[in-house]
């Protein structure tokens, strides 16, 4: 298939699937999503995905209807009917199809709804430039919640500005950005904000860590502020469908450009892994 689209068991074409008005998705945005890469018919870093995706169910309040291997298979099977080496998967849970009403329902289901369409691989050493936004969402940004009007809001004052990415800030801490997560490299060290409840855990930011673990590249997970933004020697970006991008302006002025070498010895670990899963 060109695409996939998956509701509850029904197969189809994404622009023929049938979603139901009552699915709290639709009134409230009452769930959850995963997105992520395929590669050769392969699900990027799965398990990392499939937790984390358990994790926001759970931290909402949505009882799954499947288990985790169940899902995996569901996943897995979509994946096989792509024609497409390259893919990028999307699912989400909401709480389930009834009634309008803020209280949560009794007796609901939680709904799956999943599409798969042709993608690339990364441009994995892309150069990218960056607004700042004050970070007004919620307290809750490590749950992966379809409540995104924050960030589509920010992503369109990017846009405008003639950017690639917001990154977000409370005051003059950097949290994350619109739809990424973000680190600076400073001294031969990267810093990186943790994983609490003001920034997603980002799985690529997370194979990051790894990779910097396994090269010996120090790494600080603490708050950074603004001003350290603008004077790190290098910013990361890492996001599921762009990998790990190099930024090089701030609202208009250079930033970073100071240790090459060492964001691409990252960058080139993480597009090693990807092609890897080409064989």
């Amino acid at each position: 298939m060109h695409n996939v689209g998956y509701y509850n068991g029904e197969i189809a074409p994404i622009e023929e699937l049938k979603i139901p008005a009552l699915d709290r998705a639709v009134y409230f945005g009452d769930g959850c999503y995963e997105a992520v890469m395929t590669v050769n018919g392969k699900i990027y870093a799965a398990d990392d995905h499939i937790n984390r995706f358990f994790s926001s169910m759970k931290l909402l309040g949505i009882e799954p209807a499947w288990t985790k291997e169940e899902l995996r298979a569901i996943l897995e099977d979509l994946v096989s009917r792509l024609d497409s080496d390259i893919g990028k998967l999307y699912w989400q849970a909401s709480r389930g199809t009834a009634p309008r009403s803020h209280a949560f329902p009794k007796d609901a289901k939680a709904n799956l709804l999943v599409f798969l369409n042709p993608g690339a691989l990364p441009d994995f050493h892309n150069e990218i430039s960056l607004v700042s936004v004050e970070d007004i969402r919620f307290e809750i940004c490590n749950v992966k919640t379809l409540n995104l009007i924050p960030s589509v809001l920010a992503t369109d004052v990017a846009m405008k500005a003639g950017c690639d990415e917001a990154v977000l800030h409370r005051g003059e801490i950097v949290t994350e950005c619109a739809h990424s997560n973000i680190s600076i490299i400073k001294n031969g060290v990267l810093v990186t904000h943790p994983a609490d409840n003001f920034i997603l855990p980002g799985t690529v930011r997370k194979h990051m860590l790894d990779i910097c673990h396994r090269e010996s590249i120090p790494v600080i997970e603490r708050p950074f502020t603004m001003d350290e933004l603008r004077d790190c020697d290098e910013a990361v970006v890492t996001a599921s469908f762009s990998a790990v991008r190099r930024a090089v302006r701030l609202d208009g002025s250079p930033i970073g450009g100071r240790n090459p070498d060492l964001i691409r010895l990252i960058q080139d670990d993480f597009a090693a892994e990807l092609t890897g899963m080409m064989e």
